[in-house]
């Protein structure tokens, strides 16, 4: 990771960028746009610390029936809060980035980075199943791989892509990891995929949560006296609301 945080400026002045350029366009990405996406998921480091003790007990138990479902439920509420997030940072990251941080690089890098929400929050919580199932060792490997890739990516392709390199090496990287996670875990326990519960219901319901967010959103911008950031957070509740109540 420290190798990762002094390559990337190193790369970008590559790219055509000057020193000054290179520095400003890392600090957005890693100071402003990258601490928004990850906010969601404080759900689930505390969901994961909650999951390592419980899968460990029901293995010191012999319980596979309930390993399997920690996994199940994992899997659905994690990509459930990964959907949601994904439509939420896609369609307003780049308001939040201009209202937060007056800035409409952070809301690009937002928009872009929305894309791996669900494979961080499956991350996050798959890694923390597979060690307290003893696979430490695995889980030590498939993060180095993850990393790997990063560094990869920003060796190969931040010199002709720019920053957008390094966010598309993210976006691979948390897939790959998330696979492997997720492959890890299949081989231990038989793993019943509900493509429908899982993905298309959420995906659906986030469509309708944001359609119907679109028409309360011409009445919030005739309440004048609120402030711009708090409009948007007055769709963005909306849209909770409706995507909740839906699902």
């Amino acid at each position: 990771n420290s190798l990762e945080a002094i390559l990337i400026p190193v790369r970008l002045r590559m790219s055509g960028l000057n020193t000054t350029q290179s520095l400003s366009i890392y600090g957005t990405f890693s100071g402003m746009a990258l601490p928004l996406v990850l906010f969601p998921s404080t759900i689930t480091n505390a969901v994961s610390v909650m999951l390592l003790p419980s899968v460990s007990g029901a293995q010191a138990r012999g319980n596979n029936r309930a390993i399997q479902k920690t996994i199940e439920t994992t899997l659905k509420y994690c990509l459930i809060l990964g959907i949601f997030s994904t439509g939420l940072f896609f369609c307003y990251g780049p308001r939040l980035g201009l209202y937060l941080f007056h800035s409409s690089a952070a809301g690009l890098f937002v928009r872009i980075l929305s894309f791996i929400c669900p494979f961080l929050y499956l991350d996050v919580t798959l890694s923390s199943i597979l060690q307290g199932l003893g696979k430490t060792g695995l889980c030590f490997i498939n993060n180095a791989l993850g990393v790997s890739l990063r560094i990869l990516m920003v060796l190969f392709a931040v010199p002709s892509q720019g920053i957008q390199g390094y966010l598309w090496g993210l976006l691979a990287s948390e897939l790959l990891c998330a696979a492997l996670d997720f492959g890890a875990l299949h081989r231990y326990s038989e793993i019943c995929l509900d493509a429908v519960s899982w993905l298309l219901k959420p995906a659906a319901a986030l469509s309708i949560a944001l359609g119907s967010t679109l028409f309360f959103s011409a009445f919030f911008r005739v309440l004048k006296f609120l402030p711009p950031i708090a409009v948007l957070g007055l769709e963005m509740a909306v849209c909770s609301v409706f995507y909740l109540a839906i699902l």
